[in-house]
């Protein structure tokens, strides 16, 4: 494959990388920041307490989750420090995700950020806790971030789960996120003490009307089409800014931001491989697939084949199923 291609088709992960802000993740970013600096604070001060800025963080596949996380490791950036005439790796932030591995599997993951091999000879998930609050403490750790969270309990049972997430928070002093789909609140709400220690908030779709062109999945569809474009360098993109298109852009990714993103990211794929530099509504036709997106009301159908009068019909009827359901 040509070398140029690879560059180009490498280049469109950077639209993970565009900052377009939107009211649900900025608030919760707000909260995380004043949390980091607070618990950053109170250790400089020798202010040990229980950490009571826990996390739940629910969302669908696409709300944004791993994007915001994302945000928070770039803004507490790992840092080589001086402590007492050593240097030190202090880990501001500790993200670590969950996806298939057991409560053993995740702290070993989380030991392995800190930069610490973990304990051989089978450890217990005591040990393997006790180990953490050590390496946390050493790493001045303001954050705990643990991505997937609602997969492990299909691995393990949910009171040793909810036992262990209580024993963490205990056993570091160390503020919490979890997050995962709308199913780990269930699993929260199945322990009385935990409920009481995570406060839950969910990463809901951008919120779409076709009587506001100015609603905030118009207004961040058109944002971050501009930015993708001039990151690159296309000589066009659509748009999205007359309501028909919308309406078809709302269809395929269900009003999530990370849905968008990759749709846009697919679309501009194709259009490299066919050796043209610019993005039509037809490339989003031929990459849209159903199966990618989350929660879709609409089936099999492909809005971007919907004829124009069509349309309202069939965004409406969706809507209606989305109520329902």
């Amino acid at each position: 494959m040509d070398r140029n291609l690879i560059e180009r088709l490498a280049k469109t992960e950077e639209i993970h990388n565009i900052g377009i802000k939107h009211n649900g993740s900025e608030q919760v970013f707000n909260f995380l920041e004043e949390t980091i600096l607070i618990t950053e604070e109170n250790r400089i001060k020798g202010i040990t307490r229980s950490a009571t800025n826990n996390i739940c963080l629910i969302g669908e596949t696409g709300a944004g989750k791993t994007r915001l996380s994302s945000r928070i490791l770039k803004r507490f950036p790992i840092q080589e420090v001086s402590r007492d005439n050593f240097k030190i790796t202090k880990i501001p932030t500790l993200y670590a995700s969950n996806t298939g591995r057991s409560l053993n599997g995740l702290a070993n993951a989380m030991l392995s950020q800190l930069n610490d091999p973990g304990i051989k000879l089978r450890p217990t998930l005591i040990e393997l806790t006790a180990k953490l609050s050590q390496q946390l403490k050493s790493a001045e750790t303001n954050l705990i971030m643990l991505d997937e969270f609602h997969e492990i309990s299909t691995i393990g049972n949910a009171v040793v789960v909810m036992n262990w997430l209580k024993s963490l928070t205990n056993a570091t002093l160390t503020p919490v996120m979890i997050m995962g789909t709308p199913a780990l609140k269930s699993l929260i709400e199945s322990n009385e003490e935990v409920k009481r220690r995570f406060r839950v908030i969910e990463l809901e779709k951008l919120e779409f009307s076709t009587l506001d062109s100015n609603c905030p999945f118009n207004s961040f569809s058109a944002g971050l089409a501009e930015k993708f474009k001039q990151i690159m360098s296309l000589k066009s993109f659509p748009a999205f800014d007359n309501m028909a298109d919308l309406i078809r852009l709302n269809l395929a990714t269900n009003g999530y931001p990370g849905n968008i993103s990759e749709l846009y990211k697919s679309a501009a794929k194709l259009a490299i491989r066919e050796g043209v530099n610019e993005v039509k509504l037809h490339h989003f036709r031929d990459v849209y697939n159903y199966d990618k997106c989350t929660n879709l009301q609409i089936k099999t159908l492909n809005p971007f084949t919907v004829e124009e009068d069509k349309l309202l019909t069939v965004f409406h009827n969706n809507n209606k199923k989305v109520k329902r359901s």
